[in-house]
């Protein structure tokens, strides 16, 4: 089943993998060249044992009438927002560009535009050297990096790991490994982020590295996989004066030595800061572009208009924030309207000046969808199991105690008692099953996001984390299986036993996954619970199959069974309480077969059919297919979410 579903998962990669291969075949020594042919920026990286020559071309931005509406809440009553305004502006090509402006004026809008991801029903034009993003396949997805505003990382990693696992993943794949760590060295002591390499990233609540330090190896995560644009959402806030400063410098020196076009949304930068900038795009509080051009040259345009600042002490960036807000008056009487009138002109007239030509870029040659589950598999299991081997052992610990709890609080003596042992014994292990699932997805949601929008595969990312929790999956039934056996004795051989405990086990892991992935983690886990008792009721003990069944019947389709029968196959309990009632049914005296057989065929169940004695383990066969299924439903989830 599992390799399956493995083969459907690689269906979906194999054109991409065989265009991939064909241009790799094709690929000569003269295109190492990462994305831009054009004027290139040299960054050489010394190794110990090899050299590193990048050919980065930088990639600039033009903008023409763009404009962007996000949705109502309410689609029926309301009207969208008008987020962006007729923006008109360029990014220059290898430059350090910061985005200034009030709260709400759709700075963050603006740059998820310029990434190709826009919040809302865009218009206009965007182009990213000569070419509109509908244009633009996968293919740029590498040469973009993005900074957001909260450090987006698996706090139980180290800081090599976190930026190791990108360089792996992200880098040219004819690197060889000691390249690719010489490149990650080389970042890390770029950064200043060396000394504290074996460091856990941490979280709020275990602090481990300083603000300023994860804000560096954000940074990193960015660099080091050779990136020719750089995003980054407020990289100073929550920083102090001295740390904003150094975040900026390194990337002033990034745009400046490496030609990586930086582009940052920055508040209230100090004096020092706002000298460090090459390029001031301002952005006016109703989403207009007031002022676009050098950083430089922003208090002589002004003035121009009669926003003088007086104050020789007033930090300048203050003093723009200030005419933005309407805080300063006009010494000629021009409001702030006029000032986005000329700006914009002043764009218009020289428009033809300021597009890049288009541009021919060629793909770096990524990772392939095994290498990148294997580097998902590897990361998951070191996380599950060895950072948290604590808490696996607590899980396995409960699991024995709820079974041992459970089998020996409830009578096994007749045929009745073994079902009620059946029922409640795979409820007890659903829930434990979809508890352990809970972590899979859920918590790491932004995580993902991040790492799919700089190029890792989806299928990749849950084929890994699928395979890395084989082990729970297995070792969570099995303990429950072997001691509810010792405990209450069934009729059938142990091996049976712990089979029908694997797919049952097998099947409710895969129904958590989907629950994990698809609901916020505390909607997830209340769900996961009533999902239980919902398998429960479905199952078959009670109420019988053949109520369930009339709940599922309408007159109208002449009382098709069918739709029950399907609503009760989606129950694990259902298929693994019919297998195990039947194979201690035929094993059973003649007494308690007497005793049992018409409640049981009453319920709509066959105790002739589908047992371990009989021959066909479709049962068995329905439970494992039943885990396929979920796990299918969870993939497309994945697969859905931006």
């Amino acid at each position: 089943m599992f390799l399956g579903f493995l083969r459907i998962v690689v269906y979906f990669q194999h054109k991409r993998y065989t265009n991939q291969q064909t241009r790799d075949n094709a690929r000569t020594d003269s295109s190492d060249s990462l994305l831009l042919t054009g004027t290139s920026h040299a960054t050489q990286i010394n190794g110990n044992a090899t050299q590193i020559k990048v050919n980065r071309t930088s990639i600039g931005f033009f903008c023409h009438n763009l404009n962007l509406a996000i949705p109502s809440f309410c689609c029926c009553c309301g009207s969208p927002k008008e987020v962006l305004k007729s923006v008109s502006c360029i990014i220059p090509p290898g430059r350090f560009t910061a985005i200034m402006g009030g709260s709400g004026c759709g700075k963050t809008s603006l740059m998820s535009a310029l990434r190709g991801h826009p919040s809302g029903k865009m218009t206009g034009i965007c182009e990213l050297n000569g070419y509109a993003w509908s244009e633009i396949d996968s293919r740029i997805i590498p040469y973009i990096g993005y900074v957001p505003q909260d450090d987006i990382m698996h706090s139980e990693s180290t800081v090599k790991e976190v930026i190791s696992f990108q360089a792996r993943g992200r880098l040219d794949k004819h690197l060889t490994p000691e390249q690719v760590r010489s490149k990650v060295a080389d970042v890390m002591n770029r950064l200043k982020v060396m000394p504290i390499q074996d460091s856990l990233i941490g979280d709020e609540k275990d602090k481990v590295i300083s603000g300023g330090e994860k804000k560096r190896v954000n940074i990193a995560m960015e660099l080091v996989a050779d990136v020719s644009v750089l995003f980054l959402d407020e990289p100073t806030s929550g920083l102090d004066s001295t740390t904003s400063k150094k975040i900026c410098a390194l990337l002033e020196k990034c745009a400046k030595d490496d030609g990586v076009t930086v582009v940052a949304i920055i508040h209230q930068p100090r004096v020092e800061i706002f000298r460090l900038l090459e390029n001031l795009l301002l952005l006016g509080n109703k989403g207009e572009v007031v002022y676009s051009g050098k950083a430089n040259l922003a208090l002589a345009f002004f003035a121009k208009f009669g926003f003088v600042k007086t104050d020789t002490e007033q930090n300048p960036a203050d003093f723009l924030m200030d005419v933005l807000a309407g805080q300063i008056t006009s010494s000629t009487g021009r409001n702030l309207q006029a000032v986005v009138t000329e700006t914009t002109r002043l764009f218009t007239e020289a428009m033809e000046t300021y597009r890049h030509p288009k541009r021919e870029y060629l793909e770096r040659l990524r990772r392939g969808f095994f290498w990148q589950t294997f580097m998902y598999f590897r990361r998951t299991f070191i996380l599950t199991y060895l950072r948290h081997i604590a808490r696996s052992i607590v899980e396995l610990l409960i699991t024995a105690g709820g079974s041992a709890m459970l089998s020996f609080c409830l009578p096994s003596k007749s045929m009745l008692d073994m079902q009620n042992q059946f029922a409640l014994g795979g409820l007890l292990l659903v829930l434990f099953c979809h508890l352990a699932a809970m972590p899979t997805f859920g918590p790491e949601e932004a995580i993902a996001r991040r790492e799919f929008n700089a190029g890792f595969y989806k299928s990749s990312y849950f084929m890994g984390k699928d395979i890395a929790t084989l082990l729970k999956v297995a070792l969570i039934p099995l303990i429950f299986s072997v001691i509810q056996y010792a405990f209450i004795a069934p009729k059938c051989a142990l091996l049976d036993f712990l089979l029908t405990a694997l797919g049952l086990g097998y099947a409710s892991f895969g129904s958590g996954m989907l629950l994990s992935a698809a609901l916020p983690q505390a909607t997830a886990q209340m769900t996961a619970i009533l999902g239980g008792f919902i398998f429960l009721i479905l199952s078959g003990f009670d109420p019988s199959l053949t109520t369930v069944y009339g709940y599922f019947q309408w007159e109208a389709f002449g009382n098709w069974v069918l739709p029950g029968k399907l609503v009760t196959g989606l129950s694990p309990i259902r298929w693994s309480f019919d297998l195990l009632s039947s194979e201690e049914y035929v094993h059973s005296s003649e007494f308690w077969r007497f005793c049992a057989s018409t409640k049981m065929w009453s319920s709509g169940f066959d105790p002739y059919d589908g047992t371990f004695s009989s021959n066909t383990h479709w049962k068995m066969y329905a439970l494992f297919s039943l885990g396929v299924f979920y796990r299918i439903l969870c993939f497309f989830v994945i697969l859905t979410k931006k």
